[in-house]
């Protein structure tokens, strides 16, 4: 009788994980109706949490202070009041000219709509900030388990940083929706439905990868620094075969070179009638389509950006002036604020960054969880300084993010391809601003913190698993 209980409650424990086992594989293969639906819910969640911040925002009046955005929203206006599409307005203000023209060309619709309101620029924002959550959502669904995506919809909807920026009328939120929605159609053109890995896929989705081509070209018009990531999603799509096996897939490579280089065209012609020359994209790249094609220029209007850093440059000889007060001006006659002041009596020095400075602040202020004193960045004269309450929201927030994404991204690597794409994003774009963006700031990294927030739910949902099979020894 005893023999038979032992045996029986065997057989219990074997049902039961039987059970488990065909639960865990419901939930990694829904049908797309229900995983679409939950991705739709997951979105509305995130707009109503952004729609509430931005009204915040907009009854408060706080949008008076951002200064960028204040930018952003007199150029929409003064293209309404042109009236055309391929707008000319550099007798207007010569920086209208640094910019690709899709945020434009957003801002100018948004204006038009609502009459140049601020909360229609919220609104707008909002959605797209809420975009970035579904394909969140479904860029998980699509490399891991339904669970994962659950929790990396969940955590996006209410991270931080998209909520902020929600309330803007600049690029942070328009960049991070483009490189999810790029990273997301890129993989679905190689991972069908049946979950093979990449290396194995037979039947390409041309649909799927004609949406990347279209939102990457997109994207190079919304900011020309996404154009260090083309060279990398044409590699990835040339050897999605495998690289060590060289099965090259050479159609799909040509055809989305092609689509891509016939979506640039009407842009760059444009911009030949404009100039006089070629440049590509906007004005800020002419330090180097200036330089191949054999063009001469003395003086760059980006320049003029530089020229701002250099106004607060202090020689050592003046910073006891600065110190007891005797001086308050810079040679440039920018105005020393009160904490750099703090900081100068405090031992906080400025001086010129050499090179090797210069990178490792920018590398540093692209990766920094929490700042423990105030520093110079750029030449080496810009303060920054962070408030507690950024450097908690800093740690909390991005700082999850960070830890469970790095872990997320390890559990990802038993699908090679998938995990390679992730890990030389982030190093090529990261890589960029640290070694040709000198004026780089933290906000230039949340383009990545999407791809992390990828990595957040894949970690939490192994946590979770291998939580659930302890509880069952």
């Amino acid at each position: 009788m005893a023999w038979c209980g032992c045996d029986n409650r065997r057989i219990s424990t074997d049902i039961k994980d039987l059970v488990l086992k065909k639960i865990s594989v419901l939930q990694t293969n829904l049908p797309d109706k229900n995983s679409s639906l939950e991705a739709v819910w997951l979105f509305i969640l995130a707009l109503l949490i952004r729609l509430s911040y931005v009204t915040y925002v907009y009854m408060t009046d706080l949008s008076r202070h951002f200064t960028d955005d204040v930018f952003y929203r007199k150029m929409a206006l003064d293209i309404v009041k042109q009236g055309r599409i391929l707008y000319d307005l550099a007798a207007v203000d010569v920086r209208y000219d640094w910019l690709g023209p899709v945020l434009p060309w957003i801002n100018a619709i948004t204006a038009w709509v609502f009459g140049g309101d601020w909360l229609g620029f919220f609104i707008i924002t909002s959605i797209a900030s809420a975009l970035i959550t579904f394909y969140i959502y479904r860029l998980t669904l699509l490399v891991s388990s339904r669970r994962a995506a659950q929790i990396a919809g969940i955590v996006s909807a209410g991270y931080f940083y998209f909520i902020m920026f929600s309330a803007g009328v600049g690029k942070d939120i328009w960049m991070i929706l483009a490189l999810v929605a790029t990273t997301y159609f890129l993989l679905r053109a190689f991972i069908p439905s049946d979950q093979k890995t990449i290396e194995h896929t037979t039947r390409i989705d041309y649909q799927a990868l004609g949406w990347f081509a279209l939102i990457h070209i997109l994207s190079l018009h919304l900011d020309e620094r996404f154009a260090a990531l083309s060279p990398l999603f044409l590699l990835f799509i040339l050897f999605s075969g495998g690289l060590m096996t060289a099965k090259f897939r050479i159609k799909p490579f040509l055809v989305t070179g092609a689509i891509m280089l016939a979506l640039m065209t009407p842009w760059q012609i444009r911009n030949f009638q404009r100039y006089g020359k070629v440049v590509i994209l906007t004005k800020r790249t002419e330090h180097i389509t200036d330089r191949v094609f054999g063009y001469k220029q003395e003086h760059y209007e980006l320049d003029r950006v530089m020229d701002f850093y250099q106004s607060l440059v202090i020689s050592p000889a003046q910073v006891d002036s600065f110190v007891n007060g005797s001086k308050m001006l810079t040679d440039g006659g920018f105005e020393i604020s009160k904490p750099q002041l703090k900081a100068m009596r405090n031992g906080i020095v400025p001086h010129a960054y050499s090179s090797r400075e210069a990178l490792y602040s920018r590398f540093k202020i692209m990766l920094q969880l929490w700042q423990k004193n105030g520093e110079y960045t750029v030449n080496g004269f810009y303060y920054y300084e962070r408030s507690l309450m950024n450097n908690l929201v800093s740690l909390f927030f991005y700082g999850f993010a960070l830890l469970f994404g790095v872990i997320g991204l390890l559990i990802l690597h038993k699908d090679s391809a998938s995990f390679w794409l992730f890990l030389m994003i982030i190093i090529v774009y990261l890589g960029l601003h640290v070694l040709m963006v000198p004026y780089t700031v933290w906000r230039y990294r949340l383009p990545i913190d999407s791809l992390l927030l990828v990595g957040v739910g894949i970690a939490l949902d192994a946590m979770m698993s291998k939580l659930a099979r302890l509880s069952r020894v």
